[in-house]
């Protein structure tokens, strides 16, 4: 049995590979295992002991001593501990559910998806435009506090709004606006402001729009983007979905 447990601000992902993301959203950092370490994950996220998660990768890798990875899962599991991805055993009260150890699902590609791209550039209303600037503001504002706060913040819009959520086109006008504005921002406001934005657009129209964080493997590369019944909009696909709000 492993004396150490998941705590409820890691979220993780397994890609097809064997790599494993995690996002901890006490902090708003992302981490990311290779295949070996991703396995000795999975198997602790599903209450594998240690000696049995180690046999298990040295069966799979006979080129190397039993020793070798017996060492090095004992880094891994140190790290993990330090970097509070993982939390000893008797420490507060278990996460609910399972462990999200399953591989993760990846984006619709464009032809599954109700949207992924903005079409042709148009110049958004100056009311839009106005609303979409506002919502930057906030945005950048959100994302300068502990991402926690910033993490409850938008689940607690997602009750406020409820099941209210917006047509394709007003999402997609909801994304050109924002876009159109932070072109002009003289500060960074990439995927993780713009689309926060967009989610903040919508519920100041009383509309929901879903806040995704993923990433990409091969190599990583974390990403943020605004969804719609499960489809992304205006971004590319095949991220891997590790958190939605």
């Amino acid at each position: 049995m492993l004396d150490a447990r998941i705590p409820r601000h890691v979220h993780h992902r397994a890609h097809r590979h064997g790599g494993v993301v995690l996002l901890n959203i006490a902090t708003g950092t992302w981490h990311a295992l290779n295949p070996s370490a991703g396995a000795l994950w999975t198997r602790w996220a599903q209450g594998v002991g240690f000696e049995s998660s180690v046999i298990e990768l040295a069966d799979r890798h006979p080129e190397v001593s039993p020793e070798k990875i017996r060492e090095e899962a004992g880094d891994l599991l140190r790290d993990l501990l330090r970097r509070g991805l993982l939390e000893p055993a008797e420490s507060g009260v278990a996460r609910r559910g399972s462990p999200q150890a399953a591989p993760g699902r990846a984006v619709p590609s464009p032809s599954a998806a109700v949207t992924t791209a903005l079409g042709p550039s148009r110049r958004p209303a100056a009311g839009a435009t106005l609303l979409a600037g506002c919502c930057l503001l906030v945005s950048l504002l959100l994302l300068r506090l502990p991402f926690r706060i910033t993490t409850a913040v938008v689940a607690r819009l997602r009750q406020a709004t409820g099941r209210r959520e917006m047509t394709v086109s007003r999402a997609e006008s909801a994304a050109m606006a924002v876009r159109h504005v932070a072109r002009r921002y003289p500060g960074r406001a990439a995927c993780l402001e713009t689309s926060l934005a967009t989610v903040l657009f919508a519920a100041a129209s009383l509309r929901r729009l879903d806040w995704c964080l993923g990433a990409a493997t091969d190599p990583y590369r974390f990403h943020a983007w605004a969804e719609l019944d499960g489809h992304p909009i205006a971004t590319d696909p095949g991220h891997l979905r590790v958190l939605t709000l």
